[in-house]
C-alpha cells in the first residue's frame, strides 16, 4: 500500500513588523516548486496557501512588496502571486523592482474588480497574468502550473478545439522591415499592430507569421487575445496582445533560443508603432 503524502506546516520568525509565513509540503512523490503569496489580506493568503499546499506546493507568504523582496533574496522562489494594492510597494512596483534586478521569476498579479489596471500595462511591465478577484482557484492553479513549466514544454500541447480565426501576416518587428503589419516579441507572446482583422478579447487564434527583420523567419502556432486597442479608441490601426498557447516544433525551439539569448522584460510588449 502506498503511503499517503503528509503536509508539514511551519512558521518562520517575523522580520520587523511583518510576518513570514511558511508552509512546506513534504510529499512522498514529486517535489513541487515554491510559490510566494504577497497580499496584505491575510485571510486570502491563508486560503491560497492551504489550496496550493493541498496541491503539493510549498508556499511562502509576505504582507507587502518590501517584505516580498526580502523573502525572494533569502529563499528560492519559483513563482510569485501578488496583490496589486499593498503598502510600501504595490504589485506593479514589485514587478518593476524584480525585473530591474534581473530576478527572473514568473509573477501573477491579483486585482480587485474595481482596480483600474490595464492588462496591456501589466503584461508589458513583466507580469505573466492578471486575475480579477474573485477568481476560481482551479483557474489560478492551472495558470501557475503552466508558468512553472520549462519553456520548451510550455507551448508544446496542440490546441483543441482548432482556432476559428487564422492570421497569416508578414510582420515587421519594431521599426525594421517594410511590412504594413508590425509587432514586438515578449517572453510569452507578441503585440500585433496594423493587422487587417477584427479580434475580440479572449478570442483564440491560429497564426503563421512571416517575420521580416527578426531573429527567425517564421512563427507558427496558436494563441489567445489578452488585450486589444481598436481604431475608435486610439485613432490608429487596431493593435492586439496575443499570448502564445502553442508553437510548432521549429517555432518553439527558435523562439526559446531567442528568449534565452535576449531575456526580454515584457511578457507581451506594448505596440507603439504607427
Amino acid at each position: 500500500m502506498r503511503a499517503r503524502p503528509t503536509a508539514v506546516l511551519s512558521y518562520a520568525c517575523p522580520r520587523g513588523d511583518s510576518t513570514l509565513h511558511r508552509m512546506e509540503a513534504s510529499m512522498c512523490e514529486e517535489h513541487k516548486p515554491t510559490i510566494l503569496i504577497c497580499d496584505d489580506e491575510r485571510d486570502l493568503c491563508e486560503v491560497l496557501a492551504l489550496h496550493l499546499l493541498a496541491k503539493g506546493y510549498q508556499t511562502l507568504s509576505a504582507w507587502d512588496g518590501e517584505e516580498a523582496l526580502r523573502v525572494i533574496a533569502d529563499e528560492k522562489v519559483d513563482l510569485v502571486l501578488t496583490d496589486i494594492r499593498m503598502p510600501l510597494l504595490n504589485g506593479l512596483e514589485l514587478v518593476d523592482r524584480l525585473k530591474s534586478n534581473n530576478v527572473h521569476v514568473p509573477v501573477v498579479i491579483l486585482i480587485s474588480a474595481y482596480a483600474d489596471v490595464p492588462v496591456e500595462q501589466a503584461l508589458s511591465s513583466g507580469a505573466e497574468a492578471l486575475f480579477t478577484k474573485p477568481f476560481r482557484l482551479s483557474d489560478l492553479v492551472q495558470s501557475t502550473e503552466r508558468f512553472l513549466q520549462p519553456p520548451l514544454d510550455r507551448w508544446r500541447a496542440t490546441p483543441a478545439p482548432r482556432p476559428a480565426v487564422m492570421l497569416e501576416e508578414r510582420v515587421a518587428l519594431g521599426s525594421q522591415g517594410d511590412a504594413l503589419c508590425r509587432g514586438g516579441l515578449g517572453r510569452g507572446g507578441m503585440c500585433l499592430f496594423g493587422a487587417d482583422v477584427q479580434l475580440g478579447l479572449k478570442q483564440r487564434v491560429g497564426f503563421a507569421f512571416d517575420i521580416d527583420g527578426g531573429p527567425f523567419g517564421n512563427l507558427a502556432g496558436a494563441g489567445i487575445v489578452r488585450w486589444a486597442r481598436y481604431p475608435e479608441q486610439s485613432n490608429a490601426p487596431p493593435a492586439y496582445g496575443i499570448e502564445f498557447t502553442y508553437l510548432t516544433e521549429p517555432s518553439r525551439r527558435a523562439f526559446v533560443e531567442w528568449m534565452q539569448a535576449e531575456s526580454p522584460r515584457a511578457y507581451i510588449p506594448n505596440c507603439q508603432y504607427g
